[in-house]
């Protein structure tokens, strides 16, 4: 028992030395002295934020709370803009409700001989169908199919035009018949291409078999004349893989590549069906709101100062354009890209979804314009480029031809709607192509992100609200021009 009692002192009296000597080594903690606050190299932490080099992100930044500020000042600030647009305009919309009923336009022949127009443009449709039954009849001459399927396209596309500037018809009604339009040319351009393409496959292989020739799937790619063995099989069944029944569900998929088959989902989901109905009408109401009640007033603003030549003020006025534009050129994109599109699918069964990537990441032009629209992407490669580069053309003028193709199709929308020809579309989609080869050469010299930030500024802050208040201007220009004699 002594012996414990002596063992418990002398652990007693360990216990109080440790606790006498932290005593004396705290009083120095925290010295001038003894406290080195640069011990080593390091680099400012914001420096790998805002660098390409990723030797310089070893060291991953959390940018959170700064992400939390921006998205706070960012409502705030579009809280005091409604709050003021309210006070200045009132409610816009309720405005242009009743002077829309007031003024009689649902009794105006002209915007109804416009959706008469409208529900005309199925009619090409059938008679694209009847030139590919024509075309299948051997005797019938290549020379005549393919007049045939130029002149429905050139009808088919002067048609709205003419109905567009003659009847002078809503100019919403207007953009829905050249939409529709662009939309079943190029459905159906790609319909005769594709089977253009069969009825050349079925010779190449009847003239392989009179010569004795043996056609078997390659090694590698396991295709016969470049189509893999499913399709050629599928294709050599001419006339027969034509189908109304395939043709028709085609006209309605959200696609404008034509195939002999597509991938399709077992059966629709009705309550997807719904939702995308429901986000289809709430972004379409927000798109007519953020219209008339933060861009209209600002356009009507700025006609005086167009007349003036106030170039001071017309930019003062683009910059008040371009923050409701670009929440309209988003929304626009999720009612199209997403909501429609989707809904559209799910109706037709269509099961490749793939109607855009990440093109809000895009480092430049290049892979912007790849992401932003695969269905007129995938168009414009299949029955544009491709066919350019097989007639012997560069890359660089297959695309600056690509681009014209695209270019025309805006400038086509625009006339159509607006009924002005000013060439800004066209020049706005055109002058991408030097743009997109000055950013090749430059690609080592600025980084992807400032090529983000420029295509932001140059799209969302000056051009796209430039053209949105031209157009205006020159709408309202000729809506009170003298009537010509």
């Amino acid at each position: 028992m002594a012996q414990i009692c002596c063992h418990r002192k002398v652990a007693l009296q360990l216990i109080q030395n440790a606790l006498d000597e932290a005593r004396r080594d705290f009083k120095e903690v925290g010295k001038p002295l003894t406290l080195k606050m640069h011990d080593n190299q390091h680099e400012s932490m914001l420096k790998g934020v805002f660098s390409d080099n990723s030797s310089q992100q070893s060291q991953k930044v959390e940018m959170a709370g700064i992400m939390n500020l921006l998205i706070l000042l960012l409502v705030i600030t579009n809280i005091k803009n409604i709050i003021m647009s309210y006070q200045q305009h009132g409610f816009v919309l309720s405005h242009v409700i009743q002077d829309y009923i007031r003024s009689g336009v649902y009794k105006v022949p002209e915007n109804y001989e416009t959706i008469s127009a409208i529900l005309t443009i199925p009619i090409f449709t059938a008679i694209a169908f009847w030139i590919e039954i024509l075309a299948s009849n051997q005797h019938t001459s290549r020379h005549l199919v393919f007049s045939l399927i130029l002149l429905s396209q050139v009808c088919l596309l002067s048609f709205p035009i003419y109905v567009s500037y003659h009847n002078d018809s809503d100019l919403i009604l207007g953009n829905l018949l050249v939409m529709l339009t662009i939309s079943t040319s190029l459905k159906m351009i790609s319909f005769h291409h594709v089977m253009h393409d069969v009825r050349g496959l079925v010779l190449r292989v009847m003239k392989a078999k009179k010569e004795g020739r043996k056609l078997e799937p390659s090694k590698t790619e396991r295709t016969i004349f470049g189509v893999d063995e499913q399709l050629y099989e599928e294709a050599l069944t001419y006339p027969k893989c034509l189908h109304l029944k395939h043709f028709m569900r085609y006209t309605f998929m959200p696609t404008y590549c034509f195939q002999l088959s597509f991938p399709l989902k077992e059966k629709r989901d009705w309550c997807l069906i719904f939702k995308r109905v429901v986000e289809s009408l709430i972004a379409l109401f927000l798109v007519v709101y953020l219209f008339y009640q933060h861009i209209v007033p600002v356009c009507e603003e700025s006609v005086p100062y167009f007349e003036q030549g106030d170039y001071f003020r017309i930019m003062i006025c683009v910059f008040n354009v371009s923050i409701p534009g670009s929440y309209i050129w988003v929304m626009l994109f999720y009612l199209v890209f997403h909501a429609w599109t989707n809904l559209l699918a799910e109706c037709t069964r269509f099961a490749d979804k793939r109607f855009y990537s990440d093109w809000w990441n895009a480092g430049n032009l290049n892979e912007y314009w790849r992401k932003w629209n695969h269905p007129i992407h995938n168009w414009l490669v299949r029955h544009v480029y491709y066919p350019l580069i097989r007639r012997g053309l560069s890359q660089n003028v297959s695309k600056l031809l690509t681009f014209m193709v695209s270019a025309a199709a805006h400038e086509y929308i625009v006339v159509g709607t607006f009924r002005v020809f000013n060439m800004i579309a066209f020049t706005f989609m055109l002058v991408n192509a030097p743009l997109m080869q000055i950013q090749r050469q430059l690609r080592n010299v600025v980084s992807k992100n400032t090529n983000n930030l420029m295509f932001w500024l140059g799209y969302t802050a000056i051009g796209q609200p430039t053209a949105i208040l031209v157009c205006y201007y020159q709408t309202v220009k000729k809506m009170h021009a003298p009537p010509v004699a």
